[in-house]
């Protein structure tokens, strides 16, 4: 059976740089999410995305963040709420936070998240910055079902969509979590101006 793959691009737009998520397959692309958070590096060339977007592929629903998107509970909420069982995180990432908060983001929205890191160095306004790897699978109780080094890696998870909503801890807490989200209406507002590309 063949499968999706996400991969992030710039892309170019009605005038400006996006730095976008992918969900290709065999047959094309699938759909897109552009970045939304943005640090303040990035602010100098690419504009920030301004839609959360879930996708449907065959029977399931995925949604996709890219890099810092991860750091904001609202993105992942959202997805959440359009019915997101797998997000998928295309990221950049040297420090050790983010792999500590793509557990917390699978818990709490109980979906899987497959996140994929890049590796190597590469220079950066004059200074080496290195990439750790790490990329990772986490379950909806944010468990980590595979989690890689520092080399690239091709690794294949059998993952079980009936667990969606259905925490391990739910007959303590709650047996219809999707009910506690629906609490919330999450909205996302186009605050900053965006550079122009010419």
């Amino acid at each position: 059976m063949r499968g999706c793959i996400s991969e992030t691009i710039p892309e170019r737009f009605d005038g400006l740089i996006y730095n976008t998520a992918i969900l290709v397959d065999h047959t094309g692309l699938i759909g897109y999410q552009r970045k939304i958070q943005l640090p303040d590096y990035e602010k100098r060339l690419y504009a920030a995305g301004d839609a959360i977007n879930a996708l449907q592929y065959r029977d399931s629903t995925i949604g996709m963040m890219v890099c810092f998107d991860c750091w904001f509970a609202p993105v992942s909420a959202r997805l959440k709420l359009q019915g997101a069982e797998i997000s998928c995180h295309s990221t950049c990432f040297g420090g050790d936070v983010t792999p500590r908060i793509l557990p917390i983001r699978a818990l709490e929205n109980q979906c899987f998240i497959i996140s994929c890191n890049r590796i190597g160095a590469e220079r950066f306004d004059g200074l080496l910055e290195a990439y750790r790897g790490e990329s990772q699978i986490v379950d909806t109780d944010g468990n980590r079902l595979y989690i890689a080094g520092n080399t690239e890696v091709w690794i294949f998870v059998e993952l079980d969509l009936a667990a969606v909503n259905k925490p391990k801890f739910g007959s303590l807490i709650t047996g219809d979590f999707m009910s506690e989200h629906q609490k919330y209406a999450i909205e996302l507002r186009t605050v900053a101006s965006n550079p122009v590309v010419k």
